[in-house]
């Protein structure tokens, strides 16, 4: 389930999908008041049978969802206003389910950053990728990450008014790193390792 707030119309915004680890399930995306009264009715986001790991952001003006859908491994990335109407069809990017059914996602001013896993070959390897959506709904850019490893896992992401902040793990080592990322989700000075081992998820 993902959880955003938006100040400026003190209302928030959750998501959550009804999946039961693999017999299925929608994902859906409400929004409440400051009181928690439900301002819109509940919106099915799709009426895909494993839509899964829905998240959202607030935007100035907008909100940005994410969810996975585990039958095809894609990711949907939609814009919506504030009344949870469509900006544009949802952006599409692969997911792995192997290597990390969560991905990333955060907010930067008029742009959302989308940070993803895809696997190579045959499923041994993997890599980390962003994506950059605009508020109009489109995709600006993507980007392939240095990983600092072979088996990335786990993206996590937080955005600040000129780009990203992104965080992961990798499978092998279970080191954690972080990158920072300009606002077309590309790295920016060096990528840090925050622990040695001993990271997980």
């Amino acid at each position: 389930h993902g959880l955003a707030w938006h100040a400026p119309s003190s209302t928030y915004y959750v998501t959550w999908d009804t999946d039961k680890g693999g017999t299925g399930g929608k994902a859906y995306l409400a929004s409440n008041d400051a009181n928690g009264k439900r301002v819109d009715g509940a919106l099915l986001l799709s009426n895909g049978n494993r839509m899964v790991n829905p998240y959202v952001v607030a935007g100035s003006d907008y909100i940005g969802v994410l969810r996975a859908d585990f039958t095809k491994n894609q990711l949907f990335v939609p814009t919506m206003d504030l009344k949870l109407k469509a900006l544009n069809t949802p952006q599409v990017f692969p997911v792995s389910t192997q290597f990390s059914p969560y991905p990333g996602i955060a907010v930067s001013n008029d742009r959302i950053g989308v940070a993803f896993i895809v696997a190579n070959g045959t499923g041994g390897t993997a890599s980390l990728n962003t994506a950059i959506v605009g508020r109009n709904g489109k995709t600006i850019a993507t980007t392939p990450i240095p990983a600092g490893g072979n088996r990335p896992t786990n993206p996590t992401m937080i955005g600040f008014p000129t780009g990203f902040l992104l965080a992961w793990t990798d499978d092998s080592t279970r080191q954690l790193f972080a990158q920072r990322l300009d606002r077309n989700g590309k790295p920016v000075g060096t990528r840090q390792v925050v622990a040695q081992f001993g990271a997980f998820t």
